[in-house]
């Protein structure tokens, strides 16, 4: 099974799909850097068990981040930066242990985690 699925800079021009969950549970990197996803963050993200980095910079997501966020335990790297996300940045990032790397740089987020 594949341990990452990499398509930046391509323009996919589509919604992320609800399928999400549907990824190998191997999944360690999900990188779709630069390709023209727009719509929200699905709450499926929380079902990529073991996932260590999740890249989503500079497309064209909406909405917030969810709190499913919250179930993935070994994720290390976060990158949503340079889209259109809205609301509070989420406590639930705050209690990732192994995170160590987080960009949500040009959105719309307000709030920060808490000391």
């Amino acid at each position: 099974m594949p341990e990452s699925f990499t398509t930046t800079f391509n323009p996919l021009n589509c919604l992320l799909p609800t399928s999400l969950s549907n990824l190998s549970k191997s999944l360690q990197v999900f990188d779709v850097n630069t390709c023209k996803i727009r719509g929200s963050i699905r709450v499926e993200i929380g079902s990529l068990n073991n996932v260590i980095a999740l890249d989503f910079y500079g497309n064209e997501l909406s909405g917030s981040i969810p709190r499913t966020i919250r179930r993935l335990k070994n994720i290390q790297y976060v990158d949503f930066g340079e889209n259109k996300l809205q609301g509070p940045i989420p406590h639930e990032l705050c209690g990732l242990k192994r995170l160590y790397g987080l960009s949500l740089a040009a959105n719309e987020l307000m709030d920060i985690c808490p000391q």
